[in-house]
């Protein structure tokens, strides 16, 4: 049945609102028996938590979900190939997989259990930045912007689902930025001990003064949520990656993310 995985979503989405409330009832109540914050401060730690927890959810959650709705409506409107029909069911599939471990991942934190450690398998760039120019192709066709994306052979010791998700964000926004007719283009090279993955895009770049203030939660140039960036600083701070921001060449945004290589896998010459 195709559907289980959209319905094992609708479960958990439901869960992980119980779980939460159950969390703000935890916070009244020891509020109310320790004495150690007033009514006032107790109201304040509520909607914050509401406010933190429902806006990452929705940000992590909608951007998978999107791209997967106008893969699906292309299957149902147009004509596809069978080659190009499972290739977008496969495509459908992983994104709806990793929408559930997005949901199961916050409910981890809201029952504070120990996340579980990220797998480090080796990930096939090609195949991931070709999955997630599949994905966005709805968005940069309603944009009229051209995504371009080159992994060569190249692949990263790293865990692909956070992988996904900055990168995801990063595309986003260099298609949000870019202008009607421009180009995002997504590469990968070999520096040193680590792997360069850089998102590039035309549009009108990013003053020197605003290249740190942009990955902090809520703050956007262009009216958005402000959340994307903060989500890729915080995933790569949490996987040991570095993240910069520079000038495109011939103008525009790079963002570089660096992803080292594993000490035995630089000394084999794997990358």
């Amino acid at each position: 049945d195709q559907r289980q995985p959209l319905i094992t979503v609708v479960v958990q989405v439901a869960m992980f609102i119980g779980v939460t409330q159950l969390r703000l009832y935890d916070i009244e109540v020891r509020s109310a028996r320790r004495g150690e914050l007033a009514t006032d401060a107790a109201a304040l730690q509520r909607h914050a938590m509401v406010g933190e927890l429902a806006a990452s959810f929705a940000h992590e959650v909608r951007n998978p979900l999107t791209g997967v709705r106008s893969l699906a409506q292309r299957l149902a409107e147009d004509e596809v190939d069978d080659p190009t029909r499972r290739r977008y069911a496969e495509v459908i599939v992983r994104e709806v997989g990793r929408v559930e471990r997005i949901v199961a991942d916050l409910l981890g934190v809201s029952k504070r259990g120990a996340a579980s450690p990220p797998e480090t398998d080796p990930s096939e760039l090609a195949v991931l930045f070709d999955d997630l120019r599949i994905l966005l192709a709805p968005r940069a066709d309603r944009s009229k912007v051209e995504v371009r994306a080159d992994a060569g052979a190249l692949r990263v010791f790293a865990s692909r689902e956070r992988l996904a998700q900055v990168l995801l964000n990063l595309v986003l926004n260099a298609i949000e930025h870019s202008p009607a007719g421009g180009r995002v283009e997504l590469s990968a090279t070999l520096d040193g001990d680590a792997t360069v993955i850089a998102v590039r895009d035309q549009g009108p770049g990013i003053p020197a003064a605003d290249r740190e203030r942009i990955f902090a939660p809520l703050y956007s140039m262009r009216g958005g949520s402000g959340l994307g960036l903060a989500v890729v600083r915080r995933i790569a701070n949490e996987s040991g990656w570095a993240i910069e921001v520079a000038d495109a060449p011939g103008g525009g945004a790079e963002f570089r993310l660096r992803v080292p290589i594993p000490a035995t896998q630089a000394r084999s010459g794997v990358g």
